[in-house]
């Protein structure tokens, strides 16, 4: 019992006045489970309530493994909550298996339980055997590094206390302490994958490989959980650094992005993924890999995901959203008079002007600056949106192209048409930002006065200027 304390200790799953339901089948684990847990009440101030999940398949049995969790939960005073399910009805239903119906019941019972309950945490009985069976599971059907990890000690709101103790130690501790407990007939068939590496894969690897498999086996997932800590923190970071997280969508720089490393470029779109909100739970690594691919390939290709997510390339960015994103009609709501010189905020982006004497100096390229000739500025320059009859000059002889035509040539998304920042002087397109300036501002011999503008967003306070790509010029 100490070691499990220590075990919860460790991982912080419990403190004062938390509220934790408690799923409770009255098999051993479970039983063992609650017991520890209204022991661990007298060394520390939380309350219980726990759950029962009849699932409605093993007839009078399942039945009788209810009245029997009510019983116990009545004779140590734990609040106690029982959901009855139609498991098989509602696997045929939603075209599911009998264990993730199962799990999806369960689930559902847990959370509405820490609606009504007013619950924080939901603890469950997966013991070190389990974690075992789940780690070799996961490498059969082929899992990466996040399957191999198995299950962790604490998973959002879950957790798991007996993660540490193996069954033969539960057994001891329900042996010591007279504790009675009901038993799963199912667990001793061979009717689910489960069961199999239960009763027959572990025992025949501690038999004949070595007595210690499964605690091997738990402790390489430790080693992989530290692992994969690292990695998505890193990932993380690194996300940040060449990403624009804001309005629920993601602007990533491809070519900063195919620089890193290649498990790095997993957990980048891993991350980027996670933020939209989609979850990760129908993300295969072919999904990953696909969208590695499209970093790569040209401007205006695009790629579908689980999720209603969409990726796809626009100039130097690849751009990751939600499909329904109510924010893809996004449009500029007004216009407002660029501060010449000073600085403008306008919408999240901070744009600054200064004006210099040319002095037949070497004008550098510049992603996020651009310097324009500011004798030819005739007009008021104003931060906007697009507007029909928007236009660019596009050579030496003052020959036009129409913005709209422009972005179809450039095979910029439609639903990004309307993000793009410009500056511009009437109808005159000086800049797009992202894409390019008009050759009619560019600066010549002739040049007296330099216009120089440098464009960041501001996001949450702080200046990003990451996110800023500069067309040809």
């Amino acid at each position: 019992m100490k070691k499990i304390f220590k075990y919860i200790e460790q991982h912080g799953m419990i403190k004062a006045h938390d509220k934790v339901i408690v799923g409770v089948s009255g098999g051993a684990d479970s039983v063992c489970l609650l017991f520890i847990l209204m022991k661990y009440q007298e060394l520390l101030d939380f309350s219980i309530m726990a759950v029962h999940v009849e699932h409605g398949i093993r007839g009078r049995a399942s039945v009788d493994d209810a009245r029997f969790a009510e019983e116990l939960c009545a004779k140590w005073k734990i609040p106690f909550q029982l959901c009855t399910f139609d498991i098989p009805a509602l696997a045929r239903k939603q075209k599911l298996s009998i264990e993730e119906a199962g799990r999806k019941a369960r689930r559902q019972s847990f959370e509405e339980a820490c609606q009504e309950f007013g619950g924080n945490k939901i603890a469950v009985a997966h013991h070190a055997g389990d974690q075992a069976e789940t780690v070799l599971w996961n490498l059969v059907r082929g899992s990466g590094l996040r399957g191999l990890c198995g299950m962790w000690p604490v998973q959002g709101r879950i957790i798991r206390p007996l993660l540490g103790v193996s069954r033969s130690e539960i057994e001891r501790i329900l042996e010591t302490e007279h504790l009675a407990y009901r038993t799963d007939e199912t667990n001793l068939q061979d009717i689910y994958t489960r069961n199999k590496l239960r009763r027959h894969i572990i025992p025949y690897m501690e038999q004949e490989l070595n007595e210690r498999t499964s605690e091997h086996i738990v402790q390489l997932s430790l080693r992989l959980q530290k692992a994969e800590s690292y990695l998505e923190a890193e990932g993380d970071r690194r996300a940040k650094e060449l990403g624009n997280f804001r309005n629920g969508r993601v602007e990533l720089l491809r070519t900063a992005f195919m620089q890193q490393e290649d498990i790095m470029q997993d957990y980048i779109i891993r991350s980027c993924l996670s933020y939209l909100g989609g979850g990760l739970k129908d993300i295969s690594a072919q999904h990953i890999e696909s969208v590695k691919r499209l970093a790569s390939r040209q401007s205006g290709k695009r790629l579908d995901l689980p999720g209603m997510i969409n990726a796809r390339n626009q100039n130097e960015i690849m751009i990751l959203s939600i499909s329904d994103n109510p924010d893809a009609g996004f449009k500029y709501p007004e216009k407002v008079k660029l501060s010449i010189p000073g600085i403008t905020f306008f919408h999240g982006w901070k744009v600054q002007a200064e004006i210099e004497i040319y002095k037949n100096q070497i004008i550098p390229k510049n992603k996020y600056t651009k310097w324009f000739d500011y004798d030819k500025i005739k007009d008021t320059i104003q931060l906007r949106g697009r507007s029909p009859g928007d236009y660019f000059t596009i050579n030496e002889a003052g020959g036009h192209k129409k913005l709209k035509n422009y972005f179809i040539d450039e095979k910029a998304a439609k639903e990004e048409r309307d993000r793009v920042l410009l500056l511009a002087e009437g109808s005159h397109v000086l800049w797009a930002v992202g894409y390019r300036i008009s050759e009619a501002y560019k600066i010549t011999k002739d040049t007296k006065k330099i216009l120089k503008i440098q464009i960041t967003e501001v996001s949450n306070g702080r200046e990003n200027s990451r996110i800023i790509v500069g067309g040809g010029s």
